[in-house]
């Protein structure tokens, strides 16, 4: 580890991602993102990102260069069977390069078996280019693959006279994320200097993120510790409070520990967003949903037009959705909302589909209809055809009925292509629904039209 005099410093961490692919633009790069998160809750800094085509020569001289910077080095991809999979082999050339010492790649007969246990649990026997994945630097070590054929690869060399680790883990990440979780996470938790500082967060919805960066300036300017950052996606910003472990207490803090400041910034965030605020939870805003639903013992019901059932698709995704999600309507036609949701066909005629009046009689009908104690509603135009001078691409109307309680009706004008306005207006649906299930009023929120 370095050290500055006899102190021991917090480690640090870069990640390689490899393939083509990822330089392409071919596929999205989430794996280094859920890495970088899970590798700084085990108290590690992470320095760097880093994306490298299916290239051995390039692939060692990344490995080469992190490793000579940073304590830990984690590589995600190129461990399968084919020609293009050149980890293990650029692994056994950075290793050389580091250690001075020949590596070279050899047969690791207990990763062979794992990989000719796993065709055989299959029912088929193992293809001949399979065996390439048994291959592993002389002075590292197979990691067992449980849920596919390729072995993760951990190196632990001596470089300039501190100990380095090198973690190869395979692409797919229901493979890499149990192999990090269950093999490399207690590793590097366990190295000298490393700290666990867990990130907290506050999400807040319908508000700007340059909005609420404004209203928490102070506890965003750089140098704080705890330090401050936020994310923004459809409607939800994500504030992220995150400690430096071992380091004092600066910023505008009236806490004298870490710990302190943590909980002052957390409620800070809330103060000042106020009726915005979703919850501390990191999860998907219908998680949060979900979970409050069933904390209050309330079911929900949906009925969507221009959406197409996207908000019963996020609530379905959850786990344990059934508990208080009941279903839902997809009603593009006037005809399905007058037949299945009890819309009055004058109602329609008078207002027309987006307004309103329908997007109330659509929500009270998705909750009589399907007895569910809260129904939402969208009714709106996408595009990129369909708009007026009086109701332009982007005009939805969302409509939340508690049974028991007065409609809550807002008129939004969202921007952006036709799947944008589809996901904010699901987004804003199931916040309107929060608010409903934990009994608040509703703030003005972003891109809402007050005078519709």
């Amino acid at each position: 580890m370095t050290t500055a005099g006899s102190e021991i410093l917090r480690p640090t961490a870069a990640i390689l991602a490899v393939g083509d692919e990822l330089v392409l633009g071919e596929k999205l790069d989430t794996n280094s993102m859920w890495l970088a998160d899970r590798i700084g809750a085990l108290g590690l800094r992470v320095t760097r990102h880093q994306t490298v085509g299916d290239d051995n020569d390039a692939i060692a001289g990344d490995i080469e260069r992190l490793a000579r910077c940073n304590s830990v080095v984690v590589v995600g991809g190129g461990l399968g069977p084919t020609a293009d999979d050149l980890t293990r082999h650029a692994l056994a050339m950075a290793l050389e390069r580091l250690t001075d010492q020949p590596n070279a790649l050899v047969e690791d007969p207990d990763a062979l078996a794992d990989i000719e246990r796993f065709y055989q649990t299959a029912g088929r026997a193992m293809p001949p280019a399979n065996r390439v994945q048994a291959l592993r630097p002389t002075s590292a070590r197979c990691l067992s693959n449980a849920h596919g054929t390729a072995p993760g690869l951990l190196a632990s060399p001596q470089v300039d006279g501190q100990r380095r680790v090198i973690a190869c883990l395979p692409g797919p990440p229901r493979e890499m994320k149990p192999m990090f979780e269950s093999l490399v996470a207690t590793t590097l938790a366990s190295l000298p200097g490393a700290c666990a500082a867990p990130l907290h967060v506050v999400q807040v919805f319908g508000l700007g993120e340059s909005d609420l960066a404004g209203r928490i300036e102070p506890l965003m300017r750089r140098g704080n510790n705890p330090a401050v950052g936020t994310t923004a996606s459809s409607g939800l910003v994500t504030c992220r409070v995150r400690p430096e472990p071992g380091e004092p207490v600066r910023g505008p803090y009236r806490a004298t520990t870490l710990e302190d400041a943590v909980v002052e910034a957390l409620l800070e965030i809330e103060r000042l967003a106020d009726g915005h605020v979703v919850g501390r939870a990191s999860t998907s805003l219908a998680g949060t949903v979900l979970h409050d639903a069933g904390t209050h013992g309330l079911t929900l019901a949906t009925a969507e037009s221009c959406t197409g059932g996207l908000v019963g698709q996020l609530l379905s995704s959850e786990a344990g959705a059934s508990r208080s999600f009941l279903g839902g309507w997809i009603t593009y036609s006037n005809e399905m909302k007058v037949r299945e949701l009890g819309v009055d066909p004058s109602m329609l005629n008078t207002f027309g589909a987006v307004s309103r009046q329908v997007a109330e009689a659509m929500a009270r009908g998705a909750s009589e209809r399907s007895g569910a104690d809260i129904g939402l509603s969208i009714t709106g135009i996408a595009g990129p055809d369909g708009g007026t001078p009086e109701k332009p691409v982007g005009t939805v109307w969302i409509g939340c009925h508690r049974r028991g309680g007065d409609p809550l009706v807002r008129c939004f004008r969202f921007v952006g292509d036709r799947q944008s306005i589809r996901l904010w207006s699901a987004q804003t649906a199931l916040f309107l629904g929060l608010k409903a299930i934990r009994g608040q009023g509703v703030p003005k929120l972003l891109r809402e039209v007050m005078d519709a």
